[in-house]
Order: C-alpha cells, then structure tokens, then sequence
C-alpha cells in the first residue's frame, strides 16, 4: 500500500514538473580558442600513430573526431543570442558574446536581442465624451525570455505592435482628449498625458510579458480629433471662449455698477428707492459691456 502510494506520488510530480511552463535558461559555453588548440593536439597524436605499428587505425580515429569538431564553433555579437537545442530539446541560450565552441550535433539559432523600435499603426477610436481621435505612437521593446519569445509564439515580433494599437484603443475610452476645463468630463490626455502613457504601458506589459518580451519605452507622436471633428471641436472651444469672456466681463460689469451705488450711498449724493436703484444698476452694467465689448 505504501509502495503504491509512493509510485503514485511520484508521478504526479513528474506530470506536475512537465506542465510547469518553461523559462530560459543559460547554456554552458567552452572557449573556441581553447578548442583550437585542442584540436591541434589531437592532429599531432594522429599524424604520431600513424608512424606506430598497430595504432594506425587509433589516428584515423582521431582525424575522424576533430573533423567533426570543427562543426562546433559559433561566434555571438554583442545584443545577439543563440538558442541551443538537441534533437527538439531546448537546451539553453547563450547571450554573452563572443567565439565558443559546442557539441558539433547541437542546433544553433541566432536571435536579436537589441532594443526594437517601431510606429503603431494609425490608432481611430473614440474617448469619453464620444469624441473620434486619432493616435499614433512610437514604441520601444526588447526581448526578456528567448525560450517564450520564440518557443510560444509564432510570430513575436508583431506581437508589441498589435496590443500597444488595442491598449490605445481601449484607454483612451477612459480619458476625454481635451475637457475644455470641465472636470466632470474626465481626465484629459493633453494634460494628463504621463499618467495615460504609463496606464497603456502596464496594460501591454501585462499582455506581452507571458510571450518573453517587455516594453522599454512609449511616445505618443500624434494625438488629435479626426479630420470630421476638427471644425466642430474648434467651433466648441471658441463658444466656450467666448462664453468665458462675457461672463467675465459681467461678472466685472455687476462688481463695478455695485461699488459705485454703494460708493454714492454712503456720501449721500443721491438717494435710490429699490425700483430705482434696480435700473441705474442695469443701465450702468448695460453701459460697461458695451463699452467693454466696442473696444
């Protein structure tokens, strides 16, 4: 009972390990100089048996194998990695540069690991208040796991590009472009720009990581209403502008016509009853936006 319990325990950890995502690893290098000189010490023992009786066969041997080390060599630039695997089996990555030498049988594939940089596509979608804009964006990534880079993914490199386009397009409904100074409409991005970078720069992180790669950097180069948009938004800015103007313009209109009554009444220069205090107010306001807006 407990042998069997036992065997049982063992492979469920067996099966539990093999569906444990894998994650690189660093592979073993050896010198390739070091190799060299190796394989010139193996060279001379060769040519050596072959003038000893009965060992002929141990140089041809010899000849044999460094023949076949000579497939092992790989040379890796700096930002470059290579991915090494055996018969199908990831064996690791090696991502210092510089002239190694392997086993001969292992397969190699060379990977970037510089910093790519590249646009988004022309990103249209719509913010808060219902707005069509248009977003175009620079991005910066790199690759952090060359095992789920480029075991898990079929294609990586769209990869940063594709959710930065979805990540725009789902933030900007959470912000207006522009609030015209009305809170109530939300945050804009003109001026909350920082805080909307780093909000889509966490959502594609969050998407991109599970594949091996990570974002480095993200620039908005263009954010604007869409071509239908443009007159209506500038037609809205000017009637609020306008709208500000006046109403600061009466508001200083009321504050004067007030001080100058109250200013009156109390050197006793002409006494007001209500009704005829209420019109020499609206005259006098009518007088200084007028005269406000003639000049």
């Amino acid at each position: 009972m407990l042998l069997k319990q036992a065997l049982n325990n063992k492979l469920t950890s067996k099966l539990f390990l093999r569906d444990l995502p894998m994650e690189e690893k660093d592979y073993k290098t050896f010198s390739g100089f070091t190799m060299i000189i190796i394989q010139l010490v193996m060279v001379l023992l060769a040519l050596l048996f072959f003038f000893l009786p009965s060992f002929e066969s141990l140089g041809i041997f010899l000849l044999i194998l460094t023949f076949l080390s000579f497939g092992g060599y790989v040379s890796v630039l700096p930002n470059d990695g290579v991915i090494v695997t055996l018969f199908g089996e990831y064996k690791g990555t090696i991502k210092n540069s510089g002239f190694f030498w392997m086993n001969p049988f292992l397969k190699r594939k060379k990977i970037s690991l510089k910093a790519f940089s590249e646009k988004t596509e022309l990103v249209k979608t719509i913010d808060k208040t219902g707005y069509p804009i248009q977003i175009l964006a620079f991005l910066k990534w790199e690759i952090e796991d060359t095992y789920k880079a480029y075991f898990t993914m079929d294609n990586f490199a769209s990869i940063p590009k594709m959710e930065a386009a979805l990540a725009l397009k789902e933030l900007t409904g959470h912000f207006c472009l522009d609030n015209f100074g009305n809170p109530k409409q939300g945050e804009s991005i003109r001026n909350n720009e920082e805080k909307f970078i780093g909000l889509v720069m966490q959502h594609i992180l969050k998407r991109i990581k599970p594949s091996g790669l990570i974002i480095k950097d993200l620039q908005l180069l263009e954010i604007a209403y869409s071509d239908q948009m443009v007159d209506k938004v500038s037609q809205k800015q000017k009637a609020i502008s306008n709208f500000l103007s006046t109403k600061q313009t009466l508001d200083g209109a009321i504050e004067l016509a007030e001080k100058a009554v109250k200013k009156m009444e109390d050197k006793n220069l002409v006494t007001f009853d209500e009704k005829e205090k209420n019109k020499f107010v609206s005259d006098l306001i009518l007088a200084l936006c007028q005269d406000k807006n003639g000049k």
